[in-house]
């Protein structure tokens, strides 16, 4: 009986730490048990199925989740990873119009700026697809056709 008292608590705990779970003003967002940040952190992962189910899970959240776009900025801002910094301007590109936020707006700014041209440009084609309005008077020309 305490075997199978301590196997169903055991089960349970396992069970509770991969909910997912909406971020708030404290807590990161749990997506697939890990938080926002692990998942900001896999878009440069070796491992070609972590980038990928890194990209989806960050898009699916940020557009019903303020708090994984708010994550995405803040690490745009902060990671000095040039890779990572333009795989968050691709996600936030296809989180679409909830990324845009004047916070994210203002984070897509600053990279315009900055001394890695790839990021600058990433950026600058991120503002233009999500606020073409704020990329004009940042200067931004649209960017070319995507390839197919």
């Amino acid at each position: 009986m305490y075997r199978l008292a301590v196997c169903c608590l055991l089960l349970l705990l396992v069970g509770c730490g991969s909910k997912d779970r909406a971020g708030t003003k404290d807590l990161e967002a749990v997506m697939k048990g890990q938080p926002t940040t692990y998942w900001i952190e896999q878009l440069t992962s070796e491992d070609e199925e972590k980038r990928n189910v890194s990209v989806k899970l960050l898009v699916e959240y940020g557009k019903k989740d303020e708090t994984v776009v708010e994550d995405l900025a803040e690490a745009l801002k902060t990671k000095e990873d040039p890779e990572l910094r333009m795989a968050i301007c691709g996600v936030l590109e296809r989180v679409g119009m909830a990324a845009n936020t004047d916070e994210v707006v203002g984070v897509l700014k600053t990279q315009l700026r900055s001394k890695e041209d790839r990021v600058a440009n990433a950026a600058g084609k991120t503002l233009w697809r999500l606020n073409k309005e704020e990329a004009r008077n940042a200067g931004v020309s649209p960017p070319a056709p995507d390839k197919k």
